[in-house]
């Protein structure tokens, strides 16, 4: 800044006209930039009340970007600051002029708010404030002219402006709030101040439980619903995060939503993201398992925190207790393995069911026990004829603790196959309840009978496959990660000798197919027999039959002899 205290110019204050040169010795002052290495003029001072002789600019400074110019024989009488300029009676008296931006009010850039109903999220950040002669710390804030304020269930308290220039409040949206409008006023140190308008979109967000009716334990589904509704005016990006306990594993392929995309990262979190418009409302449906071992009165928590526009709006708390009484005494056999009679399981198989048209002379009697002490049962049965693969069926429940006893003669006279009985929710679809047990008693027309107990194969949990009761069909895998293994080769030891007048009646059942349709047929079946000097012959069977019964199976030796 330069001062020109004998400049002649009549202008006044700032930029005026530096051709006017009626006022002698008045005095002006010019303000320089400079650029890399270039001064640039930027800006021609003259006093507010611009006479001859004040020789105004006779001593000049700058701080930032006010600048002062002094004007030692200006003759106002005023005193302090900002008197009557204008007012001479005071000779030669002398005066200061100072120069400085006009001041300007905070810029506020306001945030988007969502909160969950019910909800408190505290030290939030609700907007940013700049401002170009304060500190932002130094300015404050109200909330509709308070430092709190409640409209339609949501509260804003507790407000604050940090150094950066970030407002935080802590938000209280009660479980009836509605969205709703706020008025945030800015002020600087000299009173300044700007107001924008705060929306808080309130989010309704429930989380239910489907808790089984009697009581849950090891294999138990519990069904979670989360309902998300925007009752805002405008659109949000929402999302959930749940986090599932160890023994409630998420069951794969259960997430589904009405909008959005569940996704089901592993056995222990799960997420779904969407988009909703003003008063959209989705819903998201998932199922856990209570795990094997899982111990009675074990408090299992499901978190599933609820985020709009990437930020947490809410936590959505839920938990369920293990309460079924323990079965029996010591340890189930493990779940993984492989399907057997002397175990119990959720599903099982019996391999001969036969009887004769009246009953009398042919016929099964087969039982079916749901070991559990407190949960039923609920069980659908196919008997699967075994020369053409059809199957027929009926549902039954056993309460805890049934035995249930059938002949095959009261519901399908005159067929031979096998059962498969398979343990399912009321709605008919497969789930876990391993305590099923069964056997049965066979008596053929030909004198062949016997005492048998049902195979049985359990479901693995966390892996049944999800089935809705709209669901028309549901495949059930033995494949050792939904339900336990079957085997794929069998060995049988010490047939006796047809030599010494005894028979032996063989059967074999393919377990497969669509059973609403048609079992499964068997391949081509190979083996080797060995006699008692442990001579082998080798031997093969096709027959697109599902169920092989006989006692003899023709062999591939060159002498074409029986076994």
């Amino acid at each position: 800044m330069v001062g020109a205290p004998n400049e002649d110019s009549g202008a006044k204050e700032v930029d005026g006209s530096q051709t006017d040169n009626s006022a002698l010795n008045s005095g002006a002052a010019y303000v320089f930039v400079r650029t890399g290495t270039t001064w640039n003029h930027q800006t021609y001072l003259k006093a507010s009340n611009t006479e001859a002789s004040d020789f105004f600019g006779i001593s000049v400074a700058i701080s930032g970007d006010t600048v002062l110019a002094g004007a030692y024989q200006e003759d106002s009488n005023a005193t302090g600051s900002n008197g009557n300029e204008f007012d001479n009676s005071a000779e030669s008296s002398g005066a200061a002029f100072i120069y400085a931006p006009p001041n300007t009010a905070p810029k506020i850039v306001a945030g988007a708010l969502s909160r969950i109903a019910g909800n408190a999220v505290l030290n939030s950040q609700i907007a940013t404030v700049n401002d170009a002669e304060d500190e932002e710390d130094k300015l404050t804030a109200t909330i509709n002219g308070a430092s709190s304020a409640t409209v339609s269930g949501v509260t804003i308290s507790g407000i604050s402006i940090s150094a950066a220039g970030s407002v935080t409040a802590d938000i209280v949206a009660a479980a009836d709030a509605k969205t709703s409008g706020f008025n945030l006023r800015i002020t600087d140190t000299e009173g300044f101040f700007t107001e924008v308008t705060l929306i808080v979109n309130v989010i309704t967000a429930t989380l239910t439980l489907d808790n089984p009716f009697e009581c849950l334990g090891p294999g138990g589904l519990v069904g979670l619903t989360v309902q998300i509704k925007n009752t805002g005016v405008a659109p949000i990006t929402a999302g959930l995060f749940a986090t599932i306990p160890a023994n409630l594993p998420v069951v794969p392929g259960s997430c589904a939503a009405t909008s959005g995309a569940c996704t089901i990262q592993n056995s222990s979190s799960l997420t779904w993201a969407g988009d909703l418009a003003a008063g959209q409302s989705a819903t998201v449906r998932f199922k856990a398992q209570v795990a094997e071992g899982a111990p009675k009165g074990q408090q299992l928590c499901i978190s599933t925190d609820v985020r709009v526009g990437g930020g947490l709006s809410g936590t959505l708390p839920a938990c369920v207790t293990v309460n079924c009484d323990v079965v029996g005494l010591g340890a189930d056999y493990p779940a993984r393995s492989i399907a057997g009679d002397l175990k119990s399981g959720s599903v099982l198989i019996y391999n001969i069911v036969t009887s004769s048209a009246d009953g009398r002379q042919q016929n099964t009697r087969f039982n079916i026990t749901n070991t559990e002490p407190t949960r039923s049962a609920y069980v659908h049965i196919f008997l699967i004829d075994g020369a053409t693969g059809n199957a027929a069926g009926f549902n039954v429940r056993l309460t805890p603790n049934q035995t249930a006893t059938y002949l095959a003669s009261d519901f399908d006279p005159g067929t031979t196959g096998f059962l498969i009985a398979v343990a399912t929710d009321p709605g008919g679809c497969p789930v876990n309840h391993n305590f099923l047990i069964g056997d049965e008693y066979v008596r053929f027309a030909s004198g062949y009978q016997a005492n048998l107990t049902a195979m049985a194969v359990s479901a693995i949990v966390g892996s049944v496959p999800a089935c809705e009761m709209n669901s028309m069909k549901s495949v059930i895998a033995f494949d050792g990660v939904s339900y336990g293994e079957l085997p794929q080769g069998l060995i049988a030891n010490n047939l006796p000798s047809v030599a010494d007048g005894n028979e032996t009646l063989l059967i074999l059942n393919r377990i497969g197919g669509d059973l609403t349709t048609v079992a499964t047929p068997l391949e081509q079946i190979g083996g080797i027999i060995y006699d008692d000097m442990e001579s082998g012959v080798s031997f093969t069977y096709s027959n697109r039959i599902s169920q092989l019964i006989g006692s003899t199976v023709e062999q591939s030796a060159k002498d074409g002899s029986q076994i």
